[in-house]
């Protein structure tokens, strides 16, 4: 008691050599940031009040308050103050946890009693307790600050930048870091804003550190593997940082609430920032109140991330809202409490408070009357909130306990590993509430494996190592974010406790669920080789001890199996699943996979969940776990060909210990047969199949490598087989041009072979015929087939085509030639040009002559006789027959035919044509001219003159040509 009223008298000395001091600064600051000005007076005299009534202090604890709503706090809540006092009567304020275990407090004896250098350690005793923990000074930072940018970086390390009061500037821009290990602090580069004052800092998941602007909507962010600073997103509305709690989520996203924005137009506005994209966007939606005013400071209360995923934030005029991540959305939350002060009714509020989620979910708020045009009014309440019942419990400490007569403002928490909350207020004796109930079991953190590095260091592997949230909060003017891994260690010899040192956790998320997540730990030297039990904490929530004597479960399967597509495989014999536990016999085993299904045909005495899904649970007693197992088979998904992977995790239910493995499975594609539907071929005809006529047969094999064989068969019912080459192959069955055959070779050969494929059916043969091609791959018996149905058609004869008539004079020659419009034409629908075919041709009453015999052999006959027979290529006989010469037998006059008979030689199909020809005797035309001296030839040869000095043909009547004639004979007698 005699401690506590020599401390405020010292408070009151101190107090009134900051207000000479925060006087000049303050001026000229921007309306909506000045604070305190008024409030500092205020403080004063409430200390002065406190002084005279500290005697009476026992008698009336609460003597401010006429009354309170309410009421007391439950049972089991309780206040311990901390045994050992702040060293050099110095004050605490800002507190941090390090990942070793100790805490790390801000002393506020300094440059005025405000801004300070000092540190001090908190170093728990032998049970892991902080109440009766020892207070040790730390090396002095650079620059003495208040209210400004902390962060514990990923290597254990503390960042620090800005200060709203600092003696290097005001509003500072500098920047240090300390090093836990070697108590030193390093100054490092400073921002690149003229000014950074008081400003939320987040750490993000690469290890840098994103730091607020205090005048603009900008953020930067620092680097300290480089020790440089880089632009951070532009908010997307022009709104400074100042004063406004940053809070990290779920899926590593940064929520803020845009305070001045809000007061400005009257309306609740927020914005999330995204660390991949470094931006920020919109997130306003819902219900989403104006939290504070300009009458009220633009002060704003802290914001927690609740274990139900969504967000609380007090705001300074007694409003509250909530945040829901999930669906990006806000509601109103409930209103603070009000209370009767000196008769009464204030309404409490949280204008620049602190907070701290607690291990039972509750949220601890420290809460004060409003902040009223700079004045910040006390005294300060404590409350035990019930997100999910929204009610407050008042469980604010005797003022015979600690001192709350002033604002809330001058208050922190932290939360501590034992699950309690440390509650400072500039003052020397911090105090330590115990919180009623416990966690729920799935906020727990699990060790899957402690693996040592060989290095002096281990590996822990679990889940949600960093907890369900950042731990305390307060806003802009303090961060003592907490989402890091402690390991607490028990010598199981001495029963002593220790804090391992943490560093390089793998993730700097929250509420990460189930992903496995890793932290690196260095076990206290004094521990030496001492057995051990360890938990990892997080938030003050522990999970089950890991005993250094036992060991997580193992799982033995095979590194890698090979499954066909489509098919099944089941896992015993040799790709057996076994599962070994020296720790315990009750077992939870997750098996998973991503393109297929898993199936337990034996489940006998085990509780399973997702059978023949790809993902099963299976829970039950080791014995009845292994039993089953030999049952387990995996059907990949049909139709799939690749990789698949058998995830395998399994849970000791007794100590929580988790052992995993995987198995790698290949699914083999199964051999594919390319190959035309359908063919045709003629009668006598053979069918090839060949990439150069577009109907190439073609084998695939995802599995066959370039030296392996597989195995082809090929069968036909009614013809042969001629593969185009048996280079690099083997005949297992059959032969080459036969109407069944095996053969084995690579599936380049094999492709070989059958690029010129012959297909010849049965002579004779008319009608329907089936190729059967199977390819099998011997190394995992997968087959492929493919049938080409083939028509075996009667092919069409051969034609001419010829004129049916035609005509000429009287021991004339007649020509059939394409130039004559009368060619003798032959066609074969199934000719190949390596072919030849027979011409037969006759003719009566004269003789024929072929315009060439290039390329055509007589097999009887002769050129220029009435009958002959040629054979050769269609292209030699049709260039024979274009300028065929008729020539008729001498004074022959009337009809002539010629037949032309065509047989193609391969099916001995014929074509043929007849042509009727006239051969007429020549008319005697009328003389070229009056009185013409010389006669022609005599009649009937006609051939000896001409018409011009003969007669013209005349194409008369009868009657005429009998009257021409009649008047030659009588020139002739004259």
């Amino acid at each position: 008691m005699f401690k506590k009223h020599s401390l405020l008298l010292s408070k009151v000395v101190t107090a009134s050599r900051k207000c000479s001091r925060e006087s000049w600064r303050r001026k000229g600051r921007r309306a909506e940031g000045a604070r305190r000005d008024q409030d500092c007076r205020g403080a004063i005299e409430a200390l002065e009040d406190r002084l005279l009534l500290s005697a009476t202090a026992a008698v009336d604890p609460k003597l401010h308050v006429v009354s309170q709503a309410p009421g007391l706090a439950p049972t089991g809540n309780t206040w311990t103050d901390m045994t050992n006092a702040v060293p050099n009567s110095d004050g605490s304020q800002l507190a941090l946890l390090l990942p070793n275990g100790t805490l790390m407090v801000h002393g506020t004896t300094g440059n005025g009693g405000g801004e300070s250098a000092n540190w001090y350690k908190v170093t728990p005793d032998g049970t892991g307790g902080y109440a009766n923990g020892t207070w040790t000074q730390l090396a002095s930072m650079h620059v003495q600050r208040l209210y400004f940018g902390s962060t514990v970086l990923l290597n254990g390390n503390v960042f620090v930048v800005g200060g709203e009061y600092a003696t290097d500037q005001s509003f500072s821009r500098s920047a240090e870091i300390y090093n836990p290990a070697t108590n030193v602090w390093t100054v490092v580069a400073s921002s690149p804003k003229s000014q950074v004052g008081d400003e939320p800092t987040e750490l993000l998941p690469n290890g840098n550190v994103l730091v607020g602007d205090i005048a603009d909507d900008g953020t930067e962010i620092y680097d300290p593997a480089t020790n440089a600073w880089s632009a951070g997103g532009t908010k997307i509305r022009n709104d400074q940082s100042d004063e406004e709690p940053w809070v990290k989520l779920p899926n590593g996203d940064i929520l803020t609430y845009d305070l001045f924005a809000s007061i400005s137009g009257g309306k609740g506005l927020a914005e999330i920032y995204n660390p991949t994209t470094n931006t920020w966007s919109d997130a306003s939606n819902g219900t989403l109140p104006v939290l504070s005013s300009a009458q009220e400071g633009y002060e704003l209360g802290p914001a927690v991330l609740l274990p139900d995923g969504r967000v609380y934030l007090a705001g300074a005029n007694g409003q509250s809202a909530y945040y829901n991540y999930t669906t990006n959305s806000w509601s109103q939350g409930p209103t603070l409490p009000v209370v009767t002060i000196n008769g009464t009714a204030t309404q409490l509020t949280a204008g620049d408070a602190p907070a701290a989620v607690m291990p039972n979910g509750d949220v601890l708020v420290a809460l004060a009357p409003a902040v009223n045009n700079g004045s910040f009014p006390g005294p300060t309440f404590i409350y035990d909130f019930n997100p999910t019942t929204n009610t407050f419990t008042d469980v604010t400490p005797s003022s015979s306990l600690f001192y709350l007569a002033n604002n809330s403002y001058v208050n922190d928490m932290l939360v501590l590993p034992t699950g309690q909350v440390m509650l400072t207020n500039f003052g020397g004796d911090p105090v330590i509430y115990t919180p009623s109930g416990s966690p729920n079991a799935a906020w727990k953190p699990t060790i899957s494996s402690f693996t040592n590095n060989g290095n002096g260091s281990y590996t822990l592997t679990g889940t949600q190592l960093n907890g369900l949230d950042e731990g305390a909060a307060y806003g802009d003017d303090n961060q003592m974010a907490e989402n890091y891994p402690l390991v607490q260690v028990t010598d199981t010899s001495t029963q002593t406790v220790y804090f391992a040192t943490t560093s390089n956790w793998s993730s700097t998320g929250v509420a990460t669920g189930s992903a496995s997540e890793t932290v690196n730990v260095v076990l206290p030297a004094a521990l030496g080789s001492d057995p051990y039990t360890l938990v990892v904490i997080a938030n003050g929530i522990a999970s089950s001890p890991f005993s250094s004597t036992s060991n997580p479960p193992s799982i033995s399967a095979p590194s890698t199996v090979s499954v066909g597509e489509n098919a099944s495989l089941t896992f015993s014999g040799g790709n057996a699943i076994s599962v070994s536990d020296t720790g315990g016999t009750s077992e939870q085993l997750t098996l998973t996979v991503q393109h297929g299904t898993l199936t337990l045909g034996t489940t006998t005495g085990l509780t399973v969940t997702g059978n023949g899904t790809a993902s099963v649970l299976l829970s039950g007693t080791l014995s009845t776990l292994n039993s089953d197992l030999t049952s387990l088979s995996y059907a990949p998904t049909s139709g799939y060909s690749g990789s698949d992977t058998l995830s395998l995790s399994d849970k000791d239910t007794t100590d929580t210990l988790t052992g995993s493995n995987s198995v790698a499975i290949t699914v083999s594609p199964l051999p594919s047969v390319t190959a035309p539907s359908n063919a045709s071929v003629y009668k006598n005809h053979t069918l090839t199949f060949s990439a150069a006529l577009g109907d190439a047969i073609t084998l695939a094999d995802g599995a066959a490598t370039g030296t392996s064989t597989d195995s082809l068969t090929l069968q036909v019912v009614d013809g042969r087989l001629k593969l185009a080459t048996t280079s690099g192959i083997k005949f297992t069955s059959g032969a080459n041009n036969s109407a069944s055959m095996t053969v084995t070779g690579t599936l380049a050969n094999l492709n070989a072979a059958l690029n010129g494929l012959i297909y010849t059916p049965t002579s004779t043969f008319v009608g329907s015929d089936s190729l059967q091609i199977t390819l099998k791959d011997p190394r995992d018996n997968l087959t492929g087939s493919g049938t080409v149905s083939i028509a075996v058609n009667t092919p069409p004869a051969p034609v001419v085509t010829a004129p049916a008539t035609a005509s000429t004079t009287q021991n004339t020659s007649l020509t059939f030639s394409t130039a004559q419009s009368n060619a003798i034409t032959l066609s074969d629908a199934y000719y190949l040009s390596t072919y030849l075919d027979q011409v037969t041709l006759k003719v009566g009453h004269g003789t024929l002559t072929l315009a060439t015999t290039s390329g055509i052999t007589f097999l009887s006959g002769a050129n220029g006789t009435a009958s002959m027979k040629v054979k050769g290529t269609l292209a030699a006989l049709n260039a024979a027959l274009n300028g065929l010469v008729y020539t008729p037998t001498t004074g022959f006059k009337g009809t002539a035919s010629m037949s032309i008979s065509l047989k193609d030689t391969h099916d001995s199909l014929t074509g043929s044509a007849t042509v009727a020809i006239s051969v007429v005797v020549a008319a005697l035309g009328a003389p070229s001219s009056p009185g013409a001296s010389t006669l022609g030839a005599p009649l009937g040869n006609s051939a000896q003159g001409t018409a011009a000095d003969n007669f013209d043909l005349w194409d008369g009547d009868q009657a005429a040509q009998w009257a021409g004639l009649t008047a030659a004979v009588d020139v002739l007698n004259a």
